[in-house]
């Protein structure tokens, strides 16, 4: 890993764990295990990935883990972090400003509330811990660029199953991750 990179990804996890001391941003308060699942976890998803410059959707930011670790790994590109409760959205909002994420933008609202231009479908969207349904299948569906994959961080993704088919399962590195879910269009 290049030490410019490392170095952002620390600076983002120090921004995370100070934040956390005052809000509950996530429940991985172990070091090791929050390097795993913060961290690494994005660093991973993105070496998957075809393409360094997209346009990526994340459901569900909380503490902006996949996304940001995977935007500092592809060194650019655009990202919407869609987090509906108001105070996480502004540790995203800190977050972006700290580490200067050009291109990134951050909508405190439901994922279904989301507004993006018409014309702009997202390369990859991704998500954790969030319910993957029929309901929650068809919104992705309909901002996804054509050919485009939604990267699903652990669960169950038969709720899916109608519109998404699974194109890989991927176990994630580190301590008990689980499952990275690289989902398609039926």
């Amino acid at each position: 890993m290049p030490l410019e990179l490392a170095a952002r990804l620390e600076e983002y996890l120090a921004l995370l764990f100070r934040w956390n001391e005052r809000i509950n941003l996530t429940s991985v308060g172990e070091k090791g295990v929050a390097v795993d699942r913060l961290l690494l976890e994005g660093v991973f998803a993105a070496g998957l990935l075809p393409s360094r410059q997209m346009f990526a959707i994340d459901i569900g930011s909380g503490a902006g883990s996949p996304a940001i670790p995977m935007l500092l790994t592809l060194g650019g590109g655009r990202l919407v972090l869609v987090e509906s409760r108001q105070r996480k959205a502004a540790f995203l909002r800190e977050a972006v400003r700290s580490l200067g994420l050009d291109g990134v933008r951050v909508a405190a609202c439901r994922f279904d509330e989301l507004t993006v231009e018409d014309d702009l479908k997202a390369d990859v969207v991704t998500s954790r811990g969030v319910r993957v349904d029929a309901a929650i299948g068809a919104e992705v569906g309909r901002r996804l660029a054509p050919g485009g994959s939604w990267l699903v961080f652990g669960g169950k993704t038969s709720g899916a199953a109608g519109l998404w088919r699974v194109d890989r399962s991927v176990s994630l590195p580190g301590s008990g991750a689980g499952e990275l879910f690289l989902m398609r269009q039926r």
